[in-house]
């Protein structure tokens, strides 16, 4: 069995069809009744996604989307009716112009604002200003990555929220940056290691938004 999906790898290889049996793979994942978050995290984490399923992926880690299958088609009605809920508040307030080809970053940011309340505010704590200034810099890379409006609000805000998590186990993540380098690139690992250059990477500016 084994020898046969050698066998079908190398044909796919020789045709140019490197990823077909990780699609298929991947497939199967997404398709189960629940979906196993871990294991779909762990194929992302070792193969390419499929453009045609990277917004759904993503969704799926990030917990924009739940597990469960059945209710994937409610919760995705939520997050589009909260989206337009947003967006039709900006526009009563006259904090964006329908007529206007209203910038991705600009936009996403507002909704975030009008989703925390922060335009009751005279001053925004600068806590929430690091925040924005953050999601304004997702976005911009984001905006490459999703075209529905939809995902793109809820995938930044999400991303930005999860990565706040992360600050909170600061040495765990810097455990995983160098466990990350040593997976892609063992020979780039070993030669920062030997003369001890994860002790001075410059860890703040690869995670700029470290709680003070």
């Amino acid at each position: 069995m084994a020898d046969g999906r050698n066998f079908r790898s190398f044909y796919y290889d020789t045709l140019g069809l490197k990823n077909v049996e990780q699609k298929k793979a991947l497939e199967i994942l997404l398709n189960s009744e629940e979906i196993d978050v871990s294991r779909v995290a762990t194929f992302s984490s070792k193969f390419s996604l499929p453009a045609v399923y990277r917004s759904h992926v993503w969704k799926i880690l990030l917990g924009i989307t739940p597990p469960f299958q059945q209710a994937h088609s409610y919760v995705s009605q939520q997050r589009i009716e909260q989206y337009q809920d947003l967006y039709h508040a900006l526009v009563t307030i006259k904090q964006i112009d329908t007529d206007d080809q209203e910038n991705h970053a600009e936009l996403v940011t507002k909704l975030f604002m009008m989703q925390e309340g922060l335009f009751r505010l005279i001053n925004i704590p600068k806590s929430q200003q690091r925040k924005l200034d953050i999601l304004h810099t997702v976005v911009n890379v984001f905006v490459d990555m999703f075209e529905d409006p939809v995902d793109l609000y809820w995938l930044s805000v999400k991303f930005v929220e999860i990565q706040e998590n992360f600050i909170s186990h600061w040495e765990k993540l810097v455990k995983m940056i160098q466990n990350c380098v040593q997976a892609e690139d063992n020979t780039l690992w070993e030669h920062i290691n030997s003369f001890n250059g994860f002790e001075h990477l410059p860890y703040q500016s690869l995670v700029q938004w470290k709680a003070a």
